[in-house]
């Protein structure tokens, strides 16, 4: 599904792609279902500790370290008893990088072939640990222009002025002259809310979740209707 503004003016300058869409799904229950069954709490009481609390969200903003956060989560779920023999640090690290699954190489394939005519940088909700991703996946590092995950802007997608700090950031790192503006960025994420409120700051915008061959086929078509070249796409 696009959210392409009527008349595109011209050929976009960047591409900004939810890392999720470039290099990984992150598998959310994955973590839950296993710290879960180390303290022997159902999943559904650990997703808000892993995934919905502030010193998760201050993680992916860059402001707690990973250790900080491990500590939170052995703390809050402990309640004041002993940690559960199989819990460590190390383990908790296994579990968060574990549950990456394969790289979504379709929409791999087609960010590289963009990145031919156009600067493709990452735009996620990327804790430091979960970056580590790129060392398993050169593919995707070398391709993308600029690392610009929430860690490293200090800025998390619902945090208001989130794309305003990203662009800026992007423009700095690129050395842009002229400084790229939202109406030359097609924004690429996985979920709707993200999408509507880049089209809201004035971005080209495509919203993408699932790889299905149809989908694959409708993405192509959504960045044509944002103004990609048809020569840009494999």
């Amino acid at each position: 599904m696009s959210f392409p503004q009527k008349h595109p003016a011209g050929p976009p300058r960047l591409i900004l792609a939810d890392a999720g869409n470039v290099r990984i799904v992150y598998n959310d229950s994955y973590r839950a279902r296993e710290v879960g069954r180390i303290f022997g709490r159902p999943a559904h009481e650990i997703h808000p500790v892993l995934h919905q609390s502030e010193p998760f969200q201050a993680l992916e903003r860059g402001t707690v370290t990973w250790e900080a956060f491990a500590d939170y989560v052995e703390l809050t779920l402990c309640r004041g008893q002993r940690p559960p023999v199989e819990w460590s640090r190390e383990c908790f690290a296994r579990i968060w990088v574990e549950a990456l699954t394969e790289p979504i190489l379709p929409v791999i394939e087609i960010l590289e072939a963009l990145a031919r005519h156009v600067p493709v940088v990452s735009a996620s909700n990327v804790d430091e640990r979960s970056y580590c991703v790129y060392d398993r996946l050169p593919r995707a590092r070398a391709m993308l222009r600029v690392h610009s995950d929430s860690h490293l802007i200090g800025r998390r997608k619902r945090d208001p002025d989130y794309f305003e700090t990203l662009l800026a950031y992007v423009n700095a790192q690129l050395k842009s002259d002229p400084p790229v503006a939202p109406r030359d960025c097609v924004f690429i994420d996985d979920l709707v809310e993200h999408v509507v409120t880049a089209k809201g700051r004035g971005m080209r915008t495509v919203w993408f979740s699932e790889v299905t061959e149809a989908n694959v086929l409708q993405l192509k078509a959504d960045l044509l209707a944002c103004g990609v070249p048809d020569a840009w796409l494999p």
